[in-house]
Parts: structure tokens; C-alpha cells; sequence
């Protein structure tokens, strides 16, 4: 089966730019569209992003994989290209690119309405992954036209940092720690704290998830340290009660045993895609 797969930038409301690509089978009809969400470190490009959007399309999907207009990357799949966007990224930011997305898929930015007419079913779908399950509730939360979300190694909270951490970080003005990817030593600003802490209940994901009313998947690894397995248990309790399925994956971590750049799958991260394929009725 050919899979068309182009490249798109969209301009948000602070003027940067969204960089994603869109894949979708040929000559498939009555498709729903799946946007994937990436990690606090993570990008549309790292590891099995791109080998699982190729795989859900197709089984039958369009697929949108984006960076977040502030994770700091380009073109390059290898160094963050702007560190000084990343040091001023938010989760606010990241909620209004999330929403800038679906906005633009709908109204025929990313595809023409042309094309959109012919192969859209009119659903969305969600498949967040660590802080882009976060992101995925809060717009899920925010957004009628969202149908189902999927989390896989979601985080159950964005404030995650000791007092004595954020007396240092506020002290300093930024946290420094090198990315797990590039090996690149990264700032990120105070204001990711203030903007958590203005939010306060209203960034709550155990609350916001509570309230949903719709299918709800939730993927974990039983050897995650980067998100205990507690936080998968936290949005599990919380979640919608009859509309929320748990799949916990043994013997694997926070990547579903993947690393970057991409090599070959594994049998977690096989299990966590049929899973999700499964969840959101394709095939």
C-alpha cells in the first residue's frame, strides 16, 4: 500500500512556527485523523515516531506527527538547532499548539478541503506520549472535535520538581541538564514553573481527565523510571469509569525498549501499537 507523506509548517499565535508531516493512504476513504503528541526531550522524528505514524496509517488513518513550536529542533534529527526557543517553552504554549493543529486540519490548512472532503471520516484522535499525555488530556479536555485519546507513558502531573529544585531555579532564573538525545547541554526558564503554578487545578490531569467523556487508553511500561508506573495507576483511578482500558507492558521502560535513531522494533513497542490500532478501531 503507498503511503503519500508530506511535510507542513503552520505559524501560531506567538509567530513560530509548528513543523509536522501528514501521511495517509492512497486511494483509502473514511479515515479518521490521529495526531501524535512527543515528550518533554522528544520531537516528531525521534526513534519510533515516525516508523508508528507509517504504521497506523496503514491500517487505515491520517496521521499527523508534529514538534511542539518551542521543543528547539529544525531540520536536523540529530542537535536541537535552537536551544533559546526550548528555554522559553511552556505548557501553555503547548496547548495552544496542540489546539492550533486540530484548528488548521479542520479548516484545510494542512490538507486542502479538497482533499479532506474525500478521505476524512470527521474524527480526531489523540496519541500523547510522557509530557505529550499530558498536553493530549488538557486538549482533549479543551476540544469537542476530540473522540479518543491514547497515553502512552503518560505523565499524571506537570509539576514534578522538588522545593529545593525550584528555589534554585528560581534563584537562577533557568534549570540546566543535558539532553538524553543530543547530548547537548539545555536551559530551560523559571517561567515553565510560574506558568504551571498560575495554572494551578486547572492543569490538574487527574481532574481533567475525570471529566472527559470519551475512550481513553492508557499504555505503561512496569520498568519505567522516568514515569513511575504510580502516575499510570493515578490517571487510571481517575479516568472515565467504563470508557478507560489500561494495557501495562511488561518487562520494558519508558520507550517501549527504543532508542534514537531508530533501529528495529521490539516486542513492547509492538505490543503498545496493536494496542492503540486496537483502541481506535482500525484496520
Amino acid at each position: 500500500m503507498k503511503i503519500i507523506n508530506n511535510s507542513f509548517e503552520i505559524v501560531n499565535s506567538i509567530n513560530e512556527n509548528i513543523r509536522g508531516d501528514i501521511r495517509y493512504p492512497d486511494k483509502r476513504k473514511s479515515l479518521p485523523c490521529i495526531i501524535l503528541m512527543h515528550g518533554f526531550q522528544g520531537f516528531k522524528d525521534w526513534g519510533f515516531f515516525p516508523y508508528i505514524s507509517e504504521k497506523v496509517a496503514e491500517v487505515g488513518a491520517i496521521t499527523i506527527c508534529i514538534n511542539f513550536s518551542l521543543n528547539g529542533m529544525g531540520t536536523r534529527t540529530d542537535i536541537s538547532e535552537f536551544p533559546e526557543k526550548f528555554a522559553r517553552m511552556t505548557v501553555t504554549q503547548e496547548i495552544d499548539d496542540a489546539d492550533c493543529i486540530v484548528k488548521s486540519f479542520i479548516c484545510g490548512k494542512i490538507l486542502s478541503n479538497d482533499i479532506l472532503d474525500s478521505i476524512w471520516n470527521g474524527e480526531i484522535y489523540l496519541l500523547g506520549t510522557s509530557l505529550g499525555g499530558g498536553i493530549s488530556i488538557l486538549t482533549a479536555k479543551r476540544n469537542k472535535n476530540i473522540k479518543k485519546i491514547a497515553l502512552w507513558a503518560s505523565i499524571a502531573k506537570f509539576d514534578r520538581y522538588s522545593i529545593r529544585q525550584k528555589q534554585e531555579w528560581k534563584k537562577n532564573g533557568f534549570i540546566v541538564f543535558t539532553n538524553s538525545v543530543t547530548k547537548q547541554v539545555m536551559k530551560l526558564n523559571y517561567t515553565y514553573i510560574e506558568d504551571i503554578e498560575k495554572h494551578g487545578s486547572e492543569y490538574s490531569l487527574t481532574d481533567n481527565i475525570s471529566e472527559l467523556k470519551i475512550p481513553v487508553l492508557i499504555v505503561h511500561g512496569d520498568k519505567d523510571v522516568s514515569v513511575p508506573l504510580k502516575e499510570a495507576e493515578m490517571l487510571v483511578e481517575a479516568a472515565p469509569y467504563g470508557m478507560t482500558e489500561f494495557s501495562l507492558i511488561e518487562k520494558t521502560g519508558h520507550t517501549f525498549g527504543i532508542t534514537h535513531p531508530f533501529k528495529r522494533t521490539t516486542r513492547a513497542l509492538e505490543q503498545a501499537l496493536e494496542t492503540t490500532i486496537n483502541f481506535y478501531g482500525l484496520k
